[in-house]
C-alpha cells in the first residue's frame, strides 16, 4: 500500500510539473535550413537580418562538403546549413520562401 501511495504521489508531483514547464518555460523550435547558393561567398548577413526581422535566431551556420550533398554535379555551388530557433513553427515556410528571394540564392530546403 505505501508502494502505490508513493506511485500516486510522484505521478501528480511530475504532472505538476509537466503543467508548470509547458506554461512558464520558453520552448526552442529549432529548424534546419538547407541553403544553396551560386557563389563561394554566401550572404550568411542576409540571412541573419532576415531572421532577425521574424524574431529568430541564427544559432548555428555549417558549410557543407561536396561530398555530403545529393547534387554534387553543380560546379561551383555552396551548400550551407542554418540552425535556426524560431519564436512560432508557423515561420518555417515563410522565412524558407524569403530565403528564396535572396539574391545569389538557387534552393532552400526546411525542415522541422
Amino acid at each position: 500500500m505505501p508502494a502505490v501511495l508513493s506511485g500516486v504521489l510522484v505521478l501528480l508531483i511530475l504532472w505538476g510539473l509537466n503543467i508548470v514547464e509547458r506554461r512558464y518555460m520558453q520552448q526552442r523550435r529549432d529548424c534546419y535550413f538547407t541553403v544553396t547558393t551560386d557563389s563561394k561567398t554566401p550572404p550568411v548577413e542576409s540571412f541573419q537580418q532576415l531572421l532577425l526581422q521574424h524574431g529568430a535566431k541564427l544559432l548555428k551556420v555549417r558549410f557543407l562538403d561536396a561530398d555530403e550533398v545529393e547534387d554534387q554535379g553543380k560546379v561551383g555551388h555552396q551548400h550551407i546549413l542554418l540552425t535556426v530557433s524560431l519564436p512560432q513553427k508557423e515561420y518555417l515556410l515563410t522565412i524558407a520562401d524569403e530565403f528564396n528571394r535572396i539574391e545569389g540564392v538557387r534552393s532552400v530546403t526546411a525542415v522541422q
